[in-house]
């Protein structure tokens, strides 16, 4: 009998699981999005306070030295999303216990790196928009390929690596403007 509920709830497993919405493509996780780079002030196991004073609770134990900068990439309209802290992204949700909360967002969308033409200076993003790099950052952008998320702000000015937390300066290539195909 035990062997047979077993099978039942082995089989109901596989079931549920062949359900599943297929994997994200890029553009189903293109999304609005809030970010601001801040300052460790304190860290105290699984809570990062801010210079601001604002606290976050992180998905794990972090080491950081104050002063460290540190890149927030938080869901629209919610308070919880990710911290890049050397490179490394964390799972972080706002601690609304701890201190005030003294910090400026910014709005734009994160977006993934496609391809990178050197030659020509231009950035394809998931979303196949196309975005002209300047001359002085184009190196700086060949480094992100191996990790691709960037975010866009609102401006359209900038495109941000916030692993990195790199700028590097943009302009979007409209499509009247685009003729040839590029990639």
């Amino acid at each position: 009998m035990k062997t047979v509920l077993k099978f039942i709830l082995l089989a109901a497993a596989i079931g549920v699981q062949s359900c599943a919405p297929a994997t994200e493509t890029y553009k189903d996780m293109i999304r609005e999005v809030r970010f601001f780079k801040a300052t460790i002030h304190d860290v105290n196991r699984k809570v990062v306070t801010l210079a601001n004073g604002s606290s976050w609770v992180t998905n794990r134990i972090i080491i950081a030295v104050n002063l460290t900068e540190v890149f927030f990439v938080l869901e629209s309209l919610l308070d919880n999303g990710y911290m890049y802290l050397n490179g490394t992204k964390i799972r972080v949700s706002h601690n609304s216990l701890g201190g005030t909360d003294d910090f400026r967002y910014q709005y734009g969308y994160l977006n993934f790196i496609k391809n990178f033409d050197k030659e020509n200076g231009v950035v394809e993003l998931s979303d196949g928009s196309l975005w002209i790099v300047y001359k002085d950052d184009e190196d700086e952008v060949s480094k992100w390929l191996s990790t691709r998320e960037v975010i866009i702000p609102e401006n359209e000015r900038f495109m941000i690596n916030p692993y990195k937390i790199k700028y590097v300066r943009v302009r979007k290539i409209e499509k009247e403007d685009s003729d040839t195909t590029i990639f």
